[in-house]
């Protein structure tokens, strides 16, 4: 059985947020439905490639608790951190 590689997923709702704790990055374009269109693409090659993908919900409050106990700021690196835990069941 492969091990499915994490994917960060965001709510509508939810997207200005975490825009607003991760400004200026290529990775969160400025509409929802621009993150979601590109997003849907990426998996959609990686799965092509065989590559397993599980969606993991950010909740931006969860998300920037995680960043603030760790010292860390909010970036694409570390949300990669934090969805990476949260697929392996870590409390982030």
């Amino acid at each position: 059985m492969k091990s499915a590689i994490p994917f960060y997923w965001f709510e509508r709702d939810d997207y200005e947020r975490v825009r607003r704790l991760i400004p200026n990055d290529r990775h969160i374009p400025d509409s929802f439905d621009e993150w979601e269109q590109s997003a849907i693409k990426q998996i959609a090659q990686l799965e092509a490639r065989g590559i397993s993908i599980r969606k993991i919900m950010v909740d931006p409050q969860e998300y920037s608790v995680f960043c603030e106990v760790r010292g860390m700021s909010p970036s694409i690196a570390t949300l990669g951190t934090f969805v990476m835990e949260r697929l392996r069941g870590g409390n982030a």
